[in-house]
C-alpha cells in the first residue's frame, strides 16, 4: 500500500510541477 502512496505524491510532484512551466 505504501507504494501506491508514493506513486500518488510522484504524480502530485509532476503535476505541480507542469503546472508551473505552464503557468
Amino acid at each position: 500500500m505504501s507504494h501506491l502512496r508514493i506513486l500518488f505524491a510522484i504524480v502530485v510532484a509532476l503535476s505541480v510541477l507542469n503546472v508551473g512551466v505552464f503557468a
